[in-house]
């Protein structure tokens, strides 16, 4: 928590309130825009329960990363929760429009819907571990660590998403 606690004081007033607004508005519109899109509140709920998992494991991993490892958390490591939460957007995304697209069709079913999530979640955890794995040979230290936890996040995210999905959605 100290790692937030001094970031937090050595920022602006300005920095304070546009990040907070910035999340608080990201936060609510993807709710919002689920709910609208789909009229479905397990749908809904699914996206809600994945932002908030993504945001409390990626506070735990910069706490594990300043604590554990005793690695200096400096503000690069900010970039962390920005790249999760494309990615975890990215991921709620693909289901999402699916559902949209195929929720009228006589044939849909949500078992399609959780093979078509299924399926994506194979390919996304693919591309990740494969551009992680090609961009970290290039990096050394502190870029090396965040482009390591990006990717370590970012697959493990996407297998929450279709857990919670395949759990939530029936």
């Amino acid at each position: 928590m100290s790692i937030f606690l001094s970031l937090w004081n050595n920022w602006t007033i300005y920095e304070k309130s546009t990040t907070s607004i910035i999340i608080f508005l990201i936060f609510v519109l993807i709710g919002v825009g689920t709910k609208y899109l789909t009229k479905s509140t397990s749908l809904t709920l699914v996206a809600m329960l994945s932002l908030i998992i993504s945001g409390i494991i990626t506070l735990l991993s910069l706490w594990f990363i300043k604590d554990v490892l005793n690695i200096v958390v400096s503000s690069t490591y900010l970039l962390i929760p920005t790249v999760i939460l494309i990615i975890n957007t990215l991921n709620l995304s693909t289901f999402i429009t699916y559902y949209i697209q195929e929720k009228d069709s006589k044939k849909f079913n949500l078992i399609d819907l959780k093979k078509e999530h299924i399926h994506d979640t194979i390919n996304l955890s693919v591309f990740i571990g494969l551009f992680t794995s090609a961009f970290s040979i290039f990096l050394k230290n502190d870029l090396f660590n965040i482009s390591l936890i990006i990717g370590l996040i970012s697959i493990s995210m996407l297998w929450i998403n279709y857990y919670i999905l395949y759990k939530l959605v029936k």
